[in-house]
Order: C-alpha cells, then structure tokens, then sequence
C-alpha cells in the first residue's frame, strides 16, 4: 500500500515539471542538446554514439532544417541518458523515455540502443518513416517545430533480443535496427577453436580428419582454414584441445560474451570408424548426432569457467536437422533456411517440421535466412508468408535473425522494411505495416496500384509454370539457387503487360516530389526486369528451359532478334546504377546471372533452339542474328558458331573422340562408365559411349584463360526410345577442377535415333585460382545398361 502515495507523488512532480510537449526545435533553431554520457566508454565506443546521433540529425534536419548539437554536460534543455548493462544478451535492448524536470528528455537504454530511442523520436514526435535504403526512402512531413509528448514511454526488450542483421543494408542499417548482434556463429573454427597461426608447425594429429580413405595432416586448402574439412569430432581430444584453445582466447578477451562453433564450410567431414558409430543411424547427409556431441563435450567444459558464455552455430547442411539429444542450454543453433522457399507447400512442411524438432532439442534457436534480392530482377516477394514464418519461429523459442542479401533497395518494396518491425515487435499487425508502407511510399492514390503489382510478383512466384521450373526445384536445397535464372521462363506477355499498366498508373497517382522519385525507382527496376526477360527470350521458353518445336525454336530465334533495344536499355540502366548512389554495391554484386556479360543471357537462350537447327526456318532465324547489325559482336559471334558447329574450332582436344580418351581430360564418377565405341559417331568413326548411372556424372576439363566467356556444344545420341530419360549439361568455371560455380541444370530430353545438340555457356572470372573449365554431365532415369552417345564437343572462347 506504501507505493500508491509514492506514484501519486511522482505524478504530481511529473505534472509540475513538464508541459505538454518537449520541444526539440523552435521556429526551425535548435530548442535542446544531446548529452554525450560521461560513462559512454563503458557501454559502447563513442565513435558508436556519435554515429547514431549523426543519424538522427540527418533525419531531423530532413524535418525541421537544423541539427541539435552534441554537448559533454549540457546546462539547459537536453536530451539525457541513464545507461544501463543488461545481465545478459536475452534483456538487453528495452529503453524508457521519462521527463524527471522541465530541463530533460530522459533515455534509459538497456545496452547501447541508442538507435532505437533516437528512431522513436523521429517517428512519434516527426511522423516519419524510412521506407528504403535510397536517399529518397526518408518519407518525413516538413515542420519548423519539433515537440516531443511528455507522456512516459517503456519500449520492452525486441522480440529477437539475441540479433538482429542484415548483412549488406546501406544508410538505413540502424534506423531500422538491425545491426544487432550478441552472438558469434559462422564457419569460426580457426577462429576461436583450432586457430591456423598455432599450427604453422604442424597441426595436431588427433583432431584430423580421415578423407578419402587418408588421414589427412593438415587442411586441404592452405588459405581457406575455415573449408573442406572438418575436425574428427569422435576423438576426446579434438574436445580436449578446443577447450583449451577456447579458455585461453577468453582470458585475452574478457569482454566477449559468446564463442562461435560454426562447423567449417563445404563438408569434409570424417570417415573413421568412430565418427560413424558416434553418428548412429544417420544418413551420409547428415552428421549431427558426431557433431553435436562434440558441441556438448565443448560446451560443458568450457562453462565450467565462464557459466554464461553463449556459444553460437550453423545448423547448416549436414548438421542441419537436430540430433537425437538435447544441446547444452548456452548453445544457440543458427537454421539456415531461405524462408521464401517456404512458398513451396511441402518445403514449408519440412522446415517448419525441423523447427519444431530444433525447439525440442535447444533452449533458443536462431535463424539463418537467404532473402536474396537483386538477383531476382521480378522482386521475389511473399511479404505474409515472409511474416508468417518469422511468428512460427518466434513461437519455437528463436531469438536470432540475421539476413544474407546483396544489398536491400526499394525494387523488393516494403520486404525487409516488415522484416525490421516483426523482430522488434512480433505481434504487430502486418497487414497494418504494409499498408502504412504502400501509402507513405507513393502516396494514398498510387498504393493500390503499388500493391497490386507486388501482389503480381508474388502471383508468378506462386504460378503452376514456375512449379516447373529447373529453380523452383532448388526450394527443397539449402537456399534456392542464385545463379538459376530459369525462374523467368514463367514469365508471359499477360504477365509482364499487367505489371507495366500498375508501375506507371502508381507512376501517375504519386503526388510529393519524394513520391514521385520513389515510383520512379521502382518503375526503373520493372524496366530492367523487362528487358533482361526480353534478352533471356524467357517469354518463348517453356517452364523446364526448353523449346519443345521447330516454331518455338523459330519463335524465339526471331523475338531475340529484335532485342537491341533492349540490350541498350539493360546496359544503360545498368551504367546509371553503377555510377549511382549505391556505385560501389552494383559493381560488387552485378545484375547479371552469376556475374556474366550482358550478351551471356542472350547467348543462353539461343543456344535453346540448337535441336532444331537443322529446320530451315531455325537456321533462317539464326542467320538473322548473325547479320543484324544493332546486335553486340559477342552475340553475333556466338551465333556463327552455333550456325556453323562443325567448322568451329574447339579447346577441348580431341573433340570427336578420333584418338583414346586422355584420362585427365575426364572423369566419371560411381558405376557411370565412359568408353571409345564405333557403335554410332556423328561425323568421324568413335564417339564416347557413356552407360549412365543416375546421379553420378561425366565431367570433362579444359583448360582456359580466365576473365573470358565460353560456349560449350556437344551431339547427343541415344539409340533407345526412353520419354523419361535426361541428360543435363552445365560448364562451371573451375580452380584446380573444383567448381566454383554452381547452377541448376535443365532436363534435355531428346528424340532416339537423331544426333541432339546440347549447349551451355558461362563466364569465367578472373579471380581466385581459377584456371579452367568443368563441363558436367549428368543423366537421369536412364534403364539399367542404356548408353547415349557424346560426340563433337566444342569448347570455344567467345
């Protein structure tokens, strides 16, 4: 009963202190200062406060016109902080507002959340949003006097209070909170656990793995410590020694509160005896039962020194499904899902099945999500599905985000803007972030028209067509695949025509100048989107990436044709991005496919209608190509060749098989077997007689020199009818016969008794070790003891 006065007294003081409104600014001057804490230093850098006090200024300048100044120990009105350290990462994040006397704006922030108080402010007492990275994103009204209500304010702790990041988010990174991170939980073994500068001498023998039948005595690759091979977790004394390492990087760094454990990066798992035993029932795909033993053994040990050390991990490929065992409780298991995928039924099924496992088995969990962009020119957007799996995992005790994308822009509309309030509120309506987005961005006549097209981006994503697609395959892998543009092949004239009416009727209603730049942002994006479905001649393709007929292969010859304006268009959208606001972001992360030229797109799709080559009216076509004179000289070229195979000269040696195989030269894997035959040749007297196995393919090397494009064409023969039979054909660039790229591949089904032209292009980049080609094969449903036949391959540099 005693705190009831005591309240009532801290009203009555309140009341007599503070007006109705704290003025920030007056009649466009500055009206306060901000505090610059005298124990900022205990808290975070003061380089870090004074970034978010910039950010706040540029965004109340925005406003008002003016700035507040940063002072040590102001005298009069100010803005003032009480900061707080949190006991541990799952509090830290609340802030409260309060107005103790009429001179202060009282900020008391759990942990450094300055951003977030400094966000509030601009968007309660400045009613404005930051809607996109751009700087046209700022959606603020214009006012000389900026008051802020005297009424209490508590912001409690974010739904994911463990992390919230995006991986690459210009200008808008903590207005929208999300550059949080109290865990450490990538591929951080040499890190943390078995650093590479103590072994320089030699690495320990008991953590090695067996590869390949061999134990190995140090990693694979020299300078990639963190890849292709992972610690024999079976041996005690792999967890011996990581305690140790680990306890003594903690007596250095005292200050860390997490240890990442993150398994190294492309497999390499090991093949003794004991890791399999350990692993149980487990499939070859997956270890986590050998693994995260050794998570557990680690993590005891060390908390047995630090009781409170978090320890942060991928659940990531082969340790992506949970073990048969619970996890220590200070383990935070990262999933790695590209939540979009979930637009698949039965991918979403999966993953929410594993969530609910994951959450039987770990106290907190967190998630890894692929909301990759940029690569997907049509924005590949599901922003309720988006939000309806951030509230299932929320539900399943995750408290981590964190987004791998390129960089967030205005082309995927309002999707990780829903994404940043979710994981500060999860209960928020999203039906009610949307709309709010929609209207403040174009404006309250052009939203509908704004939705609408989103709502069509997400209608294709979800069409019948793209289920057939060689991407739409990849929901079911890691994270559908990047480089695969055949997404577009679902693309239709009705598709693309109803997108274009919605951009320029929002294009028309938007009515502020910050509008109308905004429309035209998104309108710009349409418009590359448009052109490269044009140059990809994704409109003529069927769904799987192939062209079934003559007249389709005669159709798409002549619409490729006259695409010139196109190519102009693409290019000089393309130079306006690069020389823009975000230059250096479209130069690291390009919007071509797996970084290839321009004209590579173009090149793809023609090369689609080589089965039918033969047909007057398709070589016609391409002879068309040949002499159109507005088309760049690699397209052209790269049509000669197509038009005239046999005389084009090839890299890959002995092409037609005339001489034996060089065994360098190819590799077959499993029960695949290659050999000479004179059964059946397209030219010469030997072809290759391959006996597929599925699953195990063919690959051909070829040396090249980097920093060029390559065009792959090969005959394929098979001398038995079989509808169901396929054969898919890729060329990646290669570093010491290791891919280092990665597609999905198109079924080429094909006619018995014809020689089938197949043809794949690709770029080869001028980086890392590269030094060649890999041209795969693989072949799919073929009857026990069935051959097809290779015959004239051609490697040709375009």
């Amino acid at each position: 009963m005693k705190t009831i006065p005591f309240l009532f007294m801290q009203m009555l003081v309140f009341s007599a202190f503070c007006t109705e409104e704290f003025k920030l600014v007056e009649n466009g001057k500055p009206a306060a200062s901000i505090e610059l804490p005298a124990d900022i230093n205990m808290h975070s850098s003061r380089a870090f406060f004074e970034a978010r006090v910039h950010e706040f200024n540029q965004a109340l300048k925005q406003i008002t016109g003016t700035e507040l100044p940063l002072e040590r120990s102001p005298k009069g009105k100010a803005i003032r902080w009480k900061l707080e350290k949190p006991a541990n990462p799952m509090e830290s994040g609340s802030f409260s507002i309060t107005f103790p006397d009429s001179q202060t704006l009282l900020a008391t922030v759990s942990g450094s959340c300055y951003n977030r108080v400094f966000a509030h402010l601009i968007e309660t007492a400045g009613n404005a949003r930051w809607l996109s990275s751009e700087n046209c994103g700022f959606d603020g009204p214009s006012m000389k006097t900026f008051s802020v209500a005297c009424k209490e304010v508590f912001s409690p702790v974010p739904s994911f209070p463990l992390g919230r990041v995006a991986w690459v988010l210009p200008n808008v990174r903590y207005q929208w909170d999300m550059a949080v991170s109290s865990l450490y939980y990538t591929h951080d073994l040499p890190k943390f656990v078995f650093p590479p500068e103590k072994y320089v001498g030699g690495w320990p023998e008991a953590i090695m793995p067996v590869l390949n039948g061999k134990k190995i005595s140090a990693p694979p690759i020299a300078d990639r410590p963190d890849a292709y091979w992972q610690p024999c977790y079976s041996n005690p004394e792999t967890a011996r020694i990581a305690i140790e390492n680990i306890l003594e990087y903690i007596r250095k760094r005292p200050y860390i509160s997490s240890v990442g454990l993150g398994i190294n990066d492309n497999g390499g798992f090991c093949e003794c005896a004991a890791c399999a035993k350990l692993n149980g029932k487990k499939g070859q795909n997956d270890k986590s039962n050998v693994y995260y033993m050794w998570v557990n053994h680690v993590a005891e040990g060390v908390c047995k020194v630090y009781p409170n050390m978090r320890f942060g991990l991928l659940a990531y490929r082969e340790t992506y499904f949970p073990p048969d065992f619970k996890l220590h409780k200070n383990v935070v298991p990262i999933l790695t899902i590209d939540l979009f995928s979930c637009i698949n039924p039965k991918v979403r099924e999966k993953h929410e099945k594993n969530i609910q496992n994951w959450a039987s088995k770990a106290e907190t969990i967190g998630v890894w999500d692929y909301c990759w962009g940029n690569y997907y020119w049509i924005p590949r957007v599901a922003y309720k599905l988006h939000a309806d799996m951030l509230k299932f995992l929320h539900k399943n005790h995750c408290r981590f985000y964190f987004a791998e994308n390129e960089f967030i822009t205005i082309a995927d509309g309002p999707k990780m803007y829903l994404v940043s309030r979710l994981l500060k509120n999860i209960d928020t309506d999203p039906d009610s972030i949307l709309d709010d987005w929609f209207i403040r961005c174009g404006g309250k006549k052009a939203a509908p028209f704004l939705k609408s097209y989103f709502k069509r981006c997400e209608d294709f994503y979800r069409s019948d067509p793209m289920k057939k697609t060689p991407w739409y395959a990849s929901s079911n892998s890691v994270y559908m695949t990047l480089s695969d543009s055949s997404w577009m092949n679902a693309l239709t004239p009705e598709i693309l025509s109803g997108m274009s009416k919605d951009i320029e009727d929002a294009c028309k209603m938007a009515e502020t100048d910050a509008q109308k730049k905004r429309m035209e942002e998104i309108r710009l994006h349409f418009r590359y989107a448009e052109a490269k479905a044009k140059i990809c001649g994704a409109e003529f393709l069927s769904p799987d990436g192939s062209v079934k007929t003559p007249g389709q292969a005669r159709k798409l010859l002549e619409s490729l044709c006259e695409v010139g304006p196109y190519l102009k268009t693409e290019h000089e959208i393309s130079e306006l991005w690069k020389n823009g606001e975000f230059g250096k972001l479209y130069g690291k992360y390009t919007f071509s496919t797996a970084k290839m030229s321009e004209e590579m797109p173009f090149i793809a799709a023609m090369a689609k209608a080589m089965p039918f080559i033969r047909d007057r009216e398709v070589a016609a076509a391409l002879d068309s190509i040949v002499r159109k004179g507005d088309l760049p000289p690699l397209v052209r070229s790269a049509a000669h060749c197509l038009a005239k195979t046999e005389k084009t000269g090839s890299l890959f040696p002995n092409s037609g098989f005339e001489s034996p195989v060089n065994p360098s030269s190819i590799q077959s894997s499993g029960k695949t077997v290659a050999e000479r035959s004179t059964e059946y040749a397209s030219g010469g007297k030997y072809s290759l007689k391959i006996t597929p196995a599925t699953l195990y393919p063919v690959t051909f090397y070829a040396k090249v020199e980097p920093g060029h494009n390559y065009m792959v064409i090969m005959k394929v023969f098979s001398p038995e009818q079989n509808p169901e039979a396929y054969v898919d054909l890729v060329v990646r660039a290669s570093a010491n016969r290791k891919h280092i790229q990665w597609r999905n591949l198109v079924k080429n089904r094909f006619p018995a008794g014809v020689w089938f032209d197949l043809v794949a292009v690709t770029n080869v980049p001028d980086i890392l070790k590269v030094d060649g080609v890999n041209i795969v094969l693989e072949f799919g449903n073929f009857e026990p003891r069935q051959s097809v036949f290779i015959d004239d391959l051609v490697l040709v540099r375009l």
